[in-house]
């Protein structure tokens, strides 16, 4: 996968996160390029950041023992501590983009499976 295409999905993996967040009560936002030049406004809900955490977590707990690592293992793998990733798997700490990409990877699977939604079509 290219560069171009892994921003590409971490741009959109952004949107359809924010998405999530709107499903609840409204906040405004703004999405940003990462030259900081401003893309748009938006109108996002807000939602208690556990509520959204808890689920990614947990999707990314239910695929890391579908591919038999332990949170020990991933965590060496991906280059964390184990404590780290047993609070994202609890919704305790939010998993960032990038972190979300590598831990992807090295699950094969899609960041789009963390969101427990299907990969967009390009």
């Amino acid at each position: 996968m290219d560069l171009l295409t892994v921003q590409r999905n971490l741009i959109k993996a952004q949107q359809d996160y924010i998405s999530i967040l709107s499903e609840q009560s409204k906040v405004t936002g703004k999405i940003y390029k990462s030259n900081d030049e401003e893309i748009e406004d938006i109108d996002i809900k807000e939602v208690p950041q556990k509520d959204c955490s808890t689920s990614i977590g947990k999707n990314l707990q239910d695929l890391r023992k579908k591919a038999g690592y332990t949170q020990e293992e991933l965590a060496e793998k991906v280059g964390i501590g184990r404590s780290m990733l047993a609070q994202i798997e609890r919704g305790t700490k939010t998993i960032s983009l990038p972190l979300a990409d590598i831990v992807a990877d090295e699950l094969h699977c899609s960041i789009y499976d963390f969101l427990g939604k299907p990969e967009p079509l390009m």
